[in-house]
This record gives structure tokens, sequence and C-alpha cells, in this order.
């Protein structure tokens, strides 16, 4: 073995692939199992300078006691690692050649398998990458079709919200419209408050003289008095009661075309204190009566007459009662002339006075 310099005095060399080198460095790299670089190419080539038949030869599965070459190549068969041979000598073990600098790992089986796994690790991981790239296309296809339907539903968003912004325009005129009429009409509420307040003067216990804005009272002014709990109108120059009608003193009808319904009763319930014009039914006598101011006396100048079925006959035969009953008391005013159809008679209670200058004829007595 070269006995290496120190560095200063050693010389230096450029390889234009490995670099720079010292050459001692260098040669005693080049030496195997202290054997020279001289002898070393000895072995692997013959004087000629070719390569020897046999060197480097594959010797198989490594062998104890087994005289191997320079150049040989084995494998151990428990590790299935490659050992070249560095120096020719009889083997004792893979471990003890190794150490002894003999032999040379060339091939380490475990990273070799480590690749090997690596390589089918990352074949399978190509194949789960081809699958997913397959299913990423499949849901770029789905999210295309996805986008063109959103596209689809964006327009047609794009149209309803068109539409929409048509309606609210529409709806703002409308209420813009709405807003003027309600203004109209709070307007003329208004108006129509305050005329109301100037013709309703609101509740006094007494008549007023002046509307509620101190101007002067209008015919057809109302207020409500609360002395007499009555509504009053004021008639232009006075206030009167406000539709005020007493129902009992109303003549009620049958219907538009039939009759009107007088009071009906006895002589004896004829009205206390009647006066001139009052008009009833007399079911004691059976004929209408009215009051002249003085007395009640018959209506229509006869009694009824007898009705035979034939054509005005009724109006030939008129019949009058017998008698005068009732506690009644008539009289025949002056200037004018009774008759009747007797025998007459007057009851009990009963009277009949003939004023001077009248005259009653009773005719069958």
């Amino acid at each position: 073995m070269a006995s290496t310099r120190p560095t200063s005095e050693q010389l230096r060399f450029t390889s234009s692939k490995t670099g720079e080198h010292s050459l001692d460095t260098y040669m005693e790299n080049a030496e195997i199992g202290n054997t020279t670089l001289a002898n070393l190419l000895a072995q692997a080539f013959d004087t000629n300078g070719q390569y020897k038949t046999g060197f480097a030869e594959y010797k198989g599965d490594f062998a104890t006691s087994t005289l191997y070459d320079i150049g040989d190549v084995y494998r151990d068969a428990s590790s299935e690692d490659l050992y070249t041979v560095r120096v020719q000598h009889t083997s004792t073990n893979v471990a003890a050649d190794l150490a002894a600098n003999k032999i040379a790992l060339i091939l380490d089986a475990s990273v070799v398998n480590t690749a090997a796994t690596n390589a089918a690790n990352s074949a399978t991981a190509s194949a789960n990458s081809a699958t997913a790239s397959a299913s990423s296309a499949s849901s770029a296809s789905t999210a295309q079709t996805a986008a063109e339907t959103a596209r689809t539903g964006s327009e047609t968003a794009k149209t309803a919200s068109e539409t929409a912004k048509a309606a609210s325009e529409a709806a703002k005129t409308a209420a813009e419209t709405a807003q003027a009429a309600a203004e109209t009409a709070k307007t003329a509420a208004e108006a129509a408050l305050d005329n109301f307040e100037d013709t309703y003067l609101g509740a006094f216990s007494s008549d007023p003289t002046a509307d509620g804005d101190g101007d002067a009272l209008t015919t057809g002014d109302l207020y409500f008095n609360t002395t007499s709990n009555q509504l009053k109108v004021y008639n232009g120059s006075a206030w009167q009661v406000a539709g005020e009608v007493d129902v009992t003193t109303l003549v009620a009808k049958t219907s538009g075309t039939g009759a009107g319904v007088l009071p009906a009763g006895t002589t004896g319930q004829r009205d206390g204190s009647p006066s001139a014009g009052y008009l009833r039914f007399n079911t004691t006598d059976t004929k209408f009566e009215g009051y002249n101011g003085s007395e009640w006396a018959g209506i229509g100048g006869g009694g009824p007459g007898l009705d035979g079925g034939g054509t005005d006959e009724e109006s030939v035969i008129r019949t009058n009662k017998n008698q005068i009953s009732g506690s009644v008391s008539l009289t025949i005013p002056s200037g004018s002339n009774g008759m009747s159809a007797g025998p007459i008679t007057i009851t009990s209670g009963s009277s009949v006075t003939v004023s001077s200058g009248a005259t009653w004829h009773i005719v069958g007595t």
C-alpha cells in the first residue's frame, strides 16, 4: 500500500468526471485487499489487454471453504444480498470475510425489496389515482351539468326578478295613487267633520244662541238638550224637538192599497175630552162617528144598508138601532133635524136633547 504524504506535498489532478483529487489518496483508494492497482488490473486483463475469461463470474449462493477469485460474485442465500470478491481467498463466512475486507456488498436485497414494494405501492397509488381521476372526471361532468342547471335556474330567477321588479313598480304606483286618494279622502273627511261640527253643536242644558265657532245659528243646526233629554233642531227662528212623533196618534194601515185602521170601541169608550175632528168606529152603534166640537155624530147620513147580493140595493133600505143605551147623552143642535125609524127606546142613564130650533122625527110611531 502506498504511504500517504501530507496533503501539502501531494500532487493534485482534476478528473472531468469526478472532479479534483489528491494523487496519493486517489491511488490508495484504488488498492483493494492489500493489492496494488497494477495487480488488480493484471488479474482482470491478460498481457494483450483482453478481459480474462472467468473473471467476475457469478458463483451462485455463498459456500464456506471455497476458493474465490477477485471479481467473483455470489449471493448470500439468507439475506439475498450480492457480494463481489476483492481479494482471492478461501471463504470462511460472509460476515467474517466482509469484516476482513475480502468481499464488498454490491447489492443490498433489502433496498431492492423496499424499492420493489415502493414501486408496487406506487403502481397501486397510480391505479388509485387513475380511479380518482376517473371519479373526478365523472364529478366534473356532474358539476358541469349542475352548473348548466344552475345557469338555467339563474336565468329563470333573473326573469322572475325582473317580473317582480315590474310588479313592485306597479305596486308602488298603486300605493302612490292610493296614498293620494287617502289624502283626498282625509281632506274630505276633515271637511265633513268640520261641517258636522258646525251642524251638530253638541250637548247643552239649554238652547244655545250661536254655533261652536261663535257664528250665528243656521237652519238645520242640531244639539242635544241634557235637561229634557231631547234632540232639538233650529228651524231658522227657534229651537224645536227634532223628529218627535207620538205613535199613539198615528193611523195604521193594512197595506199600501188596503185600508186605514181607525180606533174602534163602544160608546162608553169614547175619549173623555175629545177635540173637533176626532174619528172612530162605534161598536155599540156599529157605525163610524166623529166629534164636531160639541158632540159625537154619525158619519155617512144613516145606518148601514141591507145587501141582498144584487147591485147597489144596499142603499135602498137603511137601518138604525131601536134603542139608545150605554149611558150616553145625545144632542140635536139648533138648526139641525134628526130622523130615526121607530119605535126608539131610550134606556135609563141615556138621554136625547133636541135643541131649540131643531127637530127629531121618528118614523113609524
